[in-house]
């Protein structure tokens, strides 16, 4: 189990198996670890197409932790990738959406 205070004071968010149904556990440790008014910058995930994920119903559920949530994407170009690139001092991060990827918020 990963002690709760990884979790103070994120930046960045990788969801686990395509936000899928089956993981949750990462989404459970955010909300039990969450300081009121204090969003987790951005999120990502991977697409996967022949299931439907992510699950939209979850992307959802991080809106109420997270800033930014990009994914791959579903698009007709077969690929897609997010660009984050974080400056540490300024604490600013900048984004850049590649090929099918997209901002669902």
């Amino acid at each position: 189990m990963i002690p709760d205070y990884h979790f103070e004071g994120l930046s960045y968010v990788k969801t686990p198996h395509h936000t899928s149904n089956t993981s949750t556990k990462l989404l459970d440790k955010i909300e039990r670890n969450f300081v009121d008014g204090i969003k987790i910058p951005t999120a990502v995930t991977t697409t996967y197409k022949a299931f439907n994920l992510p699950k939209s119903e979850l992307i959802e559920e991080y809106r109420k932790f997270v800033t930014s949530f990009n994914s791959t994407g579903r698009g007709t170009e077969g690929y897609g990738y997010v660009k984050t690139v974080f400056n540490i001092i300024k604490k600013e991060f900048t984004e850049e959406l590649i090929g099918d990827a997209i901002r669902h918020f």
